[in-house]
C-alpha cells in the first residue's frame, strides 16, 4: 500500500509493519481494526508522520528525494500509536 502512495518503506519499517500486523491477527483484532481499512489508514498516517520528521531534521535545508519518499520504522510506530489512541478515544464515547 505504501508503494501505491509513492512511498518506500525502509527495512525497519517493513519489520515493524509486519510485526504490528501479526500482533493484530494474533490478538484476534482483525475485525476490530477493520482489516484493509486499518492498513490503508496506517500507511497514510505513516506518510504524514514523515513530513514533520523531515521538517525538523532539515530546518533551513531541503531533504533529498529519497528522504521525501522513505517511510521509517518510527513513522509506522507513530502512525500506529495515533490510530490506536483514536480508536480508544472512540470506544469511550
Amino acid at each position: 500500500m505504501l508503494a501505491s502512495q509513492g512511498d518506500e518503506p525502509d527495512a525497519g519499517a517493513l519489520d515493524v509493519l509486519g510485526s504490528l500486523c501479526t500482533a493484530i491477527v494474533d490478538r484476534g483484532m482483525a475485525d476490530t481494526v477493520g482489516n484493509a481499512r486499518f492498513a490503508r489508514e496506517l500507511c497514510s498516517k505513516a506518510s504524514a508522520q514523515r513530513d514533520p520528521r523531515l521538517y525538523s531534521a532539515h530546518a533551513g535545508g531541503t531533504p533529498t528525494r529519497q528522504e521525501m519518499v522513505t517511510v521509517l520504522a518510527w513513522d509506522i510506530v507513530a502512525a500506529h500509536d495515533e490510530l490506536m489512541e483514536a480508536r480508544r478515544g472512540g470506544d469511550a464515547e
